[in-house]
């Protein structure tokens, strides 16, 4: 989805108010949002989320690290893209002025002194690496024992959300890393940093005050307002609350009445009388009696045949052939957001 905002402008000097945005959302409903920004002189910038921070990386090394291709044939997947059925519709671009983009992008990796593929990833891994070390090392840069520790263990590090590095001495300097300890490092987290009595207390806070605290965002527009206090006025009121769907309560502080329109796409699951007065009006609705929600994923066994297409793509996977690589499944589910 293509987007302009002037909040684009503001992330560094360079940056226009253009961009695409693009949410995919996996299986288990996890989602991440990836942006790519426009600049001024004609490059762009990959924009991703990790633990609530946003890191911006050029789309040349980010193309040259996924696959290992050649300039020339990154050039051609991406400037043959046009289409002469589009010729006059609006914002429309031709190949030669994606080509001219294109070539920005490559001499700005080349400028960076990067030519193969592993040299990208080298460079994308110095940048993590020093920011991790920045927040978890900055202690003592040169003490072994952390990063000991945070090579064989990286995998449980990324799983137990960094409680590793805050009990890394359990391992002794110079110890083996063998599977008992390597198991016993893993209880020892558990029983540590995660009591049943911490994760039940989470719930029961997020329940009562409708706050989500979380490090990674989990991808989400508001982290307040995730529950509705149900009003005991009468029996009906009160089980009506069960039924209820809130539009986010980044909509209440708005002073248009737009978004709490019930637009014609929403008849039949939005029912149009039973909404509450004043600030929840047209955002605390309550589903029509013959919707549903649905809890179990609905197949369609297209996917499976898309599944299998992309599979063989990558299986197949040529030099001549470089812009079918790992081609994305689209989800035909209409179910899916």
């Amino acid at each position: 989805m293509s987007m302009e905002r002037n909040s684009f402008r503001d992330r560094r000097e360079g940056y226009t108010d253009k961009a695409v945005v693009i949410r995919c959302v996996r299986k288990d409903q996890s989602a991440v949002t990836i942006k790519l920004y426009y600049l001024s002189n004609g490059s762009a910038r990959l924009g991703f989320w990790i633990q609530g921070k946003e890191y911006l990386l050029p789309v040349g090394v980010i193309l040259k690290a996924l696959a290992d291709t050649t300039d020339h044939e990154i050039y051609v997947s991406l400037s043959c893209c046009y289409n002469e059925t589009y010729e006059g519709v609006k914002g429309s671009v031709g190949t030669q002025l994606v080509g001219e983009r294109v070539k920005i992008i490559l001499d700005e990796v080349r400028e960076m002194s990067l030519f193969t593929r592993g040299e990208c990833l080298q460079h994308i891994g110095n940048l993590f690496y020093a920011a991790e070390a920045f927040l978890f090392y900055r202690s003592d840069f040169s003490a072994r024992q952390p990063r000991f520790i945070a090579k064989p263990g990286s995998a449980v590090a990324r799983s137990l959300d960094y409680d590793l590095y805050e009990v890394q001495s359990v391992v002794p300097l110079g110890s083996s890393f063998r599977k008992p300890a390597q198991v016993e490092l893993v209880k020892k987290i558990i029983a540590d940093k995660n009591p049943p009595t911490q994760i039940s207390l989470a719930v029961e806070n997020m329940l009562k005050t409708g706050r989500l605290v979380t490090q990674s965002g989990l991808d989400l527009q508001q982290r307040a307002g995730m529950t509705v206090q149900a009003e005991r006025l009468n029996f009906l009121r009160f089980i009506s609350h069960f039924r209820a769907v809130h539009r986010g309560a980044s909509f209440a502080g708005l002073r248009t009445t737009t978004v709490r329109k019930l637009l014609p796409e929403s008849w039949g699951f939005i029912c149009p009388v039973h909404t509450p007065d004043g600030e929840p009006c047209g955002l605390l609705n309550h589903m029509s009696s013959t919707c549903h929600a649905i809890t179990v994923d609905w197949l369609d066994p297209r996917e499976d045949a898309i599944t299998m297409t992309t599979s063989n793509s990558s299986v197949k996977y040529s030099r001549q052939g470089w812009h079918r690589w790992k081609t994305p499944c689209i989800p035909l589910n209409p179910y899916h957001s």
